[in-house]
């Protein structure tokens, strides 16, 4: 199972009262590891995260080389903020089982996040050093960004265009993000600002289209698409528009 903005983890049957029943079998079985990892992984479905630390652990402390609950542990830390702790159980996990795809899958994702954790880290010390550094800003955005920090990014964005408004790259990173998130509004307002700066742009019409397709409003797409093929520099590129414009106009009407 691939691994992408959440943590994998080995999932046990869903009772009526999971918790509670796992709980009286832990009850019952105090030496036993599987209830305990079991318990474990209910908890943390719940958002009981310490409470689920405590029954990797007990697990662990009954049979060390449970490779489920070495995975499962390292997701609770990773959750926490406690990458270098989770990647030693991840790598715990698969040394006890070299195939263990869901360890695998969260060591990767592990390593990266700690590697954006040092990275974010060094360029704040950066722009302690710099404040007036716009370039350190953009460089910060792009990495909460990718950590999936998209408030934080979207935050230093705002800071360079502050400073300066006309900063093209920022306006088109912010509009992505925005329109991300669903909020074409900010998104087109964004756009618009950079085609008042770069108006022989056909990129910035055809995001603007892009947006109002989203939002199934045909005829809006299809104005910016029509204005996008006037700033197209290349017979190619003017084809492939005019292509999608005779699409689009096949379909029935959509709301404006």
């Amino acid at each position: 199972m691939a691994v992408f903005s959440t943590w994998t983890y080995a999932r046990n049957s869903v009772w009526q009262d999971e918790i509670a029943l796992l709980q009286d079998c832990v009850q019952k079985s105090p030496q036993k590891a599987r209830p305990r990892n079991a318990l474990g992984s209910a908890l943390l479905k719940r958002g009981r995260k310490n409470e689920a630390v405590y029954q990797f652990n007990e697990a662990l402390r009954i049979q060390p080389d449970y490779a489920q609950a070495h995975n499962n542990l390292g997701v609770a830390l990773a959750e926490d903020g406690q990458l270098a702790e989770a990647i030693f159980h991840f790598r715990e996990a698969l040394s006890e089982v070299p195939g263990y795809v869901d360890a695998r899958n969260n060591l990767k994702k592990a390593t990266g996040d700690l590697g954006l954790d040092r990275k974010i880290a060094a360029t704040l010390e950066a722009l302690v050093r710099n404040p007036e550094a716009l370039e350190l800003y953009y460089e910060l955005g792009d990495l909460y960004k990718r950590r999936g920090r998209s408030t934080d990014a979207i935050r230093c964005y705002e800071i360079i265009l502050a400073r300066d408004p006309q900063n093209c790259r920022t306006l088109n990173e912010l509009a992505m993000m925005h329109t991300a998130k669903g909020n074409y509004d900010a998104a087109i307002s964004l756009y618009q600002k950079v085609i008042a700066i770069q108006p022989h742009k056909p990129d910035t019409y055809l995001n603007i289209a892009r947006i109002y397709a989203k939002q199934n409003k045909r005829e809006g797409s299809i104005e910016w698409l029509k204005l996008a093929a006037t700033k197209s520099d290349t017979k190619e590129s003017h084809a492939r528009i005019d292509k999608i414009i005779k699409k689009m106009e096949s379909f029935p009407k959509q709301a404006r």
